[in-house]
This record gives structure tokens, sequence and C-alpha cells, in this order.
């Protein structure tokens, strides 16, 4: 004779747990039981929590004797998350990002970033962008933040080719009257300035704290040819 012993042991579905947002639990009533119910009323050995609650399930054996487990999953508490306040920055001017630390990974939209993967990235966006990183805390326990990027651009300067001339002359050099704040390597801080000696010139012209830079260059001051008609 064979005898089969439905041995369905203790029914046990875990501790208490909680469930962060967009995560899923999948709890498992275990082996060795002819059918099982759940207190939505499905019938599988497995039941997916997407929502905080109260869960249970009722498994019978193969001898008829039902038992029971109940198991609390609440919501995870918000997960502090910020990246920083939203920021300007000049055209072309490279700006550091840090994210919160203790995270498993991070994710960040891979717009003219480097690196996209890390706690701390550097942007250098050419126009405004919303930046926004994915950070994971535990397995399929996401936050996220975003941090708005607004990229000021400023007109150039030009001062115009690099020149020679004869002694006596000069030449003015204007910046533009686009700016807030100028300031040449002679020192002066006005629009215009006049050159007549020989040297390399250049100014810094700023407008809401971006700057614009150029340079030209006296390349000769001629002296003048000695004439003379002769005496009286």
């Amino acid at each position: 004779i064979t005898v089969a012993v439905h041995g369905s042991g203790s029914l046990y579905l875990g501790p208490d747990t909680t469930l962060c947002p967009g995560n899923s639990i999948r709890l498992h009533a275990g082996q060795g039981y002819v059918t099982y119910r759940w207190q939505d009323g499905s019938t599988d050995s497995l039941f997916t929590v997407t929502q905080p609650g109260i869960y249970s399930v009722a498994a019978t054996d193969g001898c008829g004797i039902t038992s029971n487990d109940t198991i609390l999953i609440s919501a995870h508490p918000p997960i502090p998350f910020h990246i920083g306040a939203d920021t300007s920055i000049c055209f072309h001017d490279t700006l550091t990002i840090t994210a919160p630390p203790g995270f498993i990974n991070y994710q960040w939209n891979t717009y003219h970033i480097t690196p996209d993967t890390g706690q701390v990235v550097k942007v250098f966006p050419d126009t405004n962008y919303l930046y926004k990183a994915t950070a994971e805390l535990l397995p399929g326990c996401f936050a996220s933040d975003s941090l708005l990027v607004t990229v000021k651009h400023v007109p150039p300067v030009y001062l115009g080719n690099d020149t020679s001339f004869c002694f006596g002359q000069s030449v003015v050099l204007d910046a533009g009257n686009s700016f807030d704040t100028y300031l040449w390597n002679t020192g002066a801080n006005t629009e215009r300035i006049s050159a007549a000696t020989e040297g390399v010139y250049s100014v810094k012209a700023t407008l809401n704290g971006c700057s614009s830079y150029d340079t030209m260059n006296i390349a000769h001051v001629y002296p003048l040819p000695s004439f003379s008609l002769g005496n009286d």
C-alpha cells in the first residue's frame, strides 16, 4: 500500500512591509495546498499588490485543513529628493547639478549632460531645458525631481579688423550699446575708447551677468616721412 502525506507546512505571507509608489509586491501563499482564496476572491497561489492595504489568504490542504494569514502593506513615506532650484546660466557655460546621496542609481534625461547616470552631473544646454533625475532608493522604489535651466544669450562684440595707421592718427573702438557694463584692458569702462598707439586692445562687455569678448590689434603706427623743400 502507498500512503501519500499532504504536508502543507505553515502558511506565511511574510512580515508586514511598505510599498513604494509605482512599485508592486508579489505575495506567495506557498505550495502544498489544494485551494487558495484571497481577500478579493482570487484563487491563485500568487497575488500581486499594487496599492497599500491589508491582504489575506485562506489555503486548504488535501486533508481539508484551512490555514489563514494576513499581511499589512503600508505606503512608503515620501522620499526626500531635491536636485536644486530652477536656475540660469550664460550661453556656453556649464552647470554642475548634485542629487541627494544614498540612492542605488540615478538616471537623468540625456540632453547636453555628462554623465547621465551619476549623482553629480554637468549640463551645458544651448537653450532653455528642464532636466529631470530619477533615483532608485530600494529595488523598484523610485523618487524624482526636475530643474529648469534657463540659458541667457548676449550679443557678440566686434571691434573690427586688426589695423595699422600713421603717427598722429587714431581709431575709435566701439563695443556697442547693448550692454550694462564695459571693461577694457586699458582700465576704461566706457562703450568706446580711442586708441593711438600700437598694441592689443580687448574688451569685456556684460549684459545681465553674461559677457561677450573681443580683441583688436593695432599692429603698426608708422612714423611720418621726413620731408623738406630745402632752405629759403
